[in-house]
């Protein structure tokens, strides 16, 4: 899948935050450190060359998939 974060945290909270909202963000954030421990960023990179390639293949970045339907386990 192109971003399984983006996947699995599309919804935006309702604003403004209440306790709540903190606490599942909070919980969401603790979750993802917790599966990316051996994340790094690589000081070495070139930010606009990764964007201009992303911009390049997004168009196919999703084929097969349609607007509003669930992506079936195969395909994620």
């Amino acid at each position: 899948m192109w971003d399984s974060v983006l996947y699995n945290y599309h919804n935006s909270p309702a604003l403004p935050f209440t306790k709540l909202t903190w606490d599942e963000t909070g919980q969401r954030v603790k979750d993802l450190l917790a599966r990316h421990r051996n994340f790094s960023i690589d000081s070495t990179l070139d930010v606009l060359k990764w964007a201009t390639e992303t911009h390049k293949i997004a168009p196919s970045a999703y084929e097969g998939a349609e607007e509003k339907v669930k992506l079936t386990d195969e395909y994620i």
